[in-house]
């Protein structure tokens, strides 16, 4: 069998060139062994080729020159290409009946970085391309446009004991735009063998969309064979702009009995302009944080949810450049603060989870895998049952390809 092994392993080499996971492997092989010039000349041979493990390789090149006193400082580049295929199901249920759905849909990225490195400090400078089409029919639930788009810049520095990102993706479809701003900042305070700890932080806004602010404590368990380890728990904000009913059934009231409701019949609201505009309330006035009614036929509301969250992924690198990965995000919210009474009893659980198999035989990646998202409402008030959903799930199955150079 260890025959066969070598056999085959040397058949690989031949067909692929050498991957980073396997120079990075020699190189701890031999730092182990002692031999500091051949390990580093390693490390740098695996830092050229480029890879998912880039960012601890520098991390230790640093520490080496930093032991030897070499001052040393680099210029680099990295390219990422990501195709992937998705078959989804859809199924939305509720007291007035169930919602089910399939559809496909492609995701792509582009990505070009421009890495330099200087005393114990890398920059990084990325171009991002980012989009998502339905193939065939779209699932008319999740979204109202048939693609998306979202080119975006990214600034990363990454330090001995710190990361941090900061990037802005412009959103944008056949109907709108909507950019997305978001910032990641994480320290390490201790560590020991593989096994770090630390604190992180981060926030999102989308222009159109949810504020969403975390705070957590990290905890990083990372081998270039076996068993990784990314847990991040800790308290989350989420802002959301939500559908008042409580406020709209106080304006429609109002409004029948004003003299201009019951001539409604008797004006033309788009003649000569209309005084009311679009009846429809398709107002271009920003909505305003709190739920005054100013003119908009559907007024909103912006409900703030609290509470816990946990963010990780588990993952196991075998011989061969496989890698099997396990992802658990769940989110248990609070409605701190909502357009009424009712609405505040309510809860929400909202996660993604599932498994992913990657097969990295030199820049190229294979990979496939079974993801599920999920939101579930708890207590639901009376006036929001007809048209808040009490759970939605949507599976996919994804198989895609990245190049990685």
């Amino acid at each position: 069998m260890r025959v066969t092994a070598v056999a085959l392993l040397l058949l690989v080499s031949l067909l692929f060139a050498e991957s980073q996971e396997s120079v990075y492997y020699r190189a701890l092989k031999a730092e182990e062994s002692g031999n500091v010039t051949e390990s580093i000349e390693l490390f740098e041979k695996a830092a050229e080729v480029g890879g998912p493990y880039t960012e601890e390789i520098n991390e230790i090149l640093k520490e080496y020159y930093q032991a030897l006193g070499i001052g040393n400082s680099s210029l680099s580049y990295r390219f990422l290409g990501d195709l992937s295929f998705h078959g989804i199901y859809y199924e939305e249920s509720w007291d007035y009946g169930n919602i089910r759905e399939y559809g496909n849909e492609a995701f792509w990225t582009l990505s070009f970085s421009l890495d330099y490195s200087v005393s114990n400090l890398i920059h990084s400078f990325v171009l991002n391309y980012m989009g998502n089409a339905y193939v065939g029919d779209k699932i008319s639930p999740m979204d109202s446009v048939k693609w998306m788009m979202a080119p975006g810049i990214e600034y990363d520095l990454v330090g001995t004991n710190f990361v941090f990102c900061a990037n802005v993706d412009l959103k944008f479809n056949s109907e709108d735009w909507n950019p997305l701003l978001y910032g990641w900042f994480e320290k390490i305070w201790l560590r020991w063998d593989r096994h770090k700890l630390g604190t992180a932080f981060s926030l999102s806004k989308e222009w159109n969309g949810p504020l969403i602010a975390a705070m957590f404590a990290s905890w990083h368990i990372y081998n270039p064979r076996g068993f990784n380890m990314s847990l991040l728990l800790g308290p989350r904000l989420y802002v959301e702009k939500v559908f008042d009913y409580d406020a709209w059934l106080m304006s429609t009231s109002t409004a029948e009995n004003s003299t201009e409701y019951n001539n409604w019949n008797n004006y033309n609201p788009w003649e000569n302009g209309g005084q009311w505009g679009n009846p429809y309330g398709e107002s271009e006035q920003e909505e305003s944080a709190d739920s005054t009614w100013s003119g908009d036929y559907f007024p909103h509301y912006n409900v703030k949810w609290i509470g816990p969250y946990l963010r990780s992924k588990f993952t196991y690198k075998f011989r061969y450049n496989i890698t099997t990965e396990f992802k658990l995000n769940l989110f248990y919210g609070f409605a701190a603060d909502g357009p009424s009474k009712a609405y505040e009893r309510m809860n929400k659980f909202t996660g993604t989870w599932g498994p992913t198999v990657y097969w990295s035989p030199n820049i190229m990646t294979l990979y496939t895998g079974v993801e599920n998202n999920f939101r579930r409402y708890f207590d639901i008030p009376a006036l929001y049952q007809e048209y808040l959903s009490d759970k939605i799930s949507i599976w996919e199955w994804k198989l895609g390809v990245k190049v990685n150079w």
